[in-house]
């Protein structure tokens, strides 16, 4: 049940659990601000992952105008339904987080494999 990151053509995708929508968080969420809440909240942890996982609360404003819905209920998804992490000034997914550490890590092991290809076989070519 983890988020997945997925690079396709130079723009960044993250698959989620296909039972997210039976999350109990999630459905408390519906239950109080219907599929519109679970749209704020998609559009919420796709900002977080462009943004490399961490939000300042003040942009709270710019969020409800692109999304076109009241700072409310922003700061509803946000702040009532244990969905983020807050701390003074920022907020962030700790489940969003964990996966952004996750790809990080496996690229970082990717490039570290690539690098030792390429100097086996510069070595290989120079023999």
């Amino acid at each position: 049940r983890k988020l997945k990151m997925v690079t396709m053509n130079k723009s960044l995708y993250f698959s989620h659990d296909y039972t997210a929508s039976d999350d109990v968080k999630i459905l408390f969420l519906r239950q109080s601000l219907g599929m519109e809440g679970v749209g704020i909240f998609w559009y919420i942890i796709e900002r977080l992952a462009q943004a490399g996982g961490l939000l300042p609360l003040k942009i709270i404003p710019v969020l409800s105008m692109q999304m076109q819905v009241t700072e409310i209920k922003v700061q509803g998804v946000i702040n009532n339904f244990d969905l983020f992490e807050i701390t003074e000034s920022d907020f962030y997914s700790r489940r969003l987080n964990e996966s952004l550490n996750l790809r990080k890590t496996l690229q970082d092991a990717g490039q570290r494999g690539a690098a030792k290809r390429w100097d086996k076989q510069t070595k290989i070519k120079l023999d």
